[in-house]
């Protein structure tokens, strides 16, 4: 699961494995042929893809960045993958960091069962 934290004065996002805790949810809000991910527990912040491969969380509206969006990919196993507005493909690596990559391989596939 995807959790946002805060250090260092940033908002983060970092991947933990396990059952999601309550704060550790996020809204996956459709917006048209896009989606975006917004922090349950953060009011307003929105993960962006950065053109580095990182991902960060920012209050902007979706609307005022296109870096929030993220194009949704129905996998042939049922698992999602969600391609950025810079080509690459958001990932939960084995590190336990939420990056983007240039190819969607296993770690970026996700399971979301409610979807």
């Amino acid at each position: 699961m995807l959790q946002s934290i805060a250090y260092d004065g940033e908002w983060k996002v970092d991947l933990m494995r396990g059952e999601p805790r309550e704060w550790e949810h996020w809204y996956v809000e459709d917006w048209g042929c896009k989606v975006v991910f917004k922090a349950i527990h953060s009011p307003g912040r929105f993960l962006r893809a950065l053109s580095c491969g990182k991902v960060d969380l920012v209050p902007t509206h979706p609307h005022d960045c296109p870096a929030l969006m993220w194009k949704p990919f129905r996998n042939s196993d049922g698992t999602w993958s969600f391609l950025s507005i810079y080509g690459t493909w958001l990932s939960g690596g084995n590190n336990d960091v939420v990056c983007c990559m240039w190819e969607c391989k296993s770690w970026e596939k996700f399971t979301l069962p409610w979807w």
